[in-house]
């Protein structure tokens, strides 16, 4: 069985690789599959720059409503 992760994240940069390395590991003897997906919601700090280096996929959702 695969296991899809979605994770909404906005100014996230001090705390989001953290969230993503225990996923990680929680699913690490998991037999499927892993996939884990940051919905990046326009956030103003380095947050994408750090899912990035984390190697999850990002989604960017531009245009935060309020």
């Amino acid at each position: 069985m695969d296991i899809n992760v979605i994770i909404p994240a906005y100014n996230e940069e001090n705390s989001i690789g953290e969230v993503i390395e225990e996923i990680r590991r929680v699913t690490n003897d998991h037999s499927g599959n892993c996939e884990l997906i940051v919905v990046n919601d326009d956030s103003t700090d380095k947050t994408e720059e750090v899912v990035k280096l984390s190697r999850a996929e990002l989604i960017e959702h531009p245009g935060r409503d309020l």
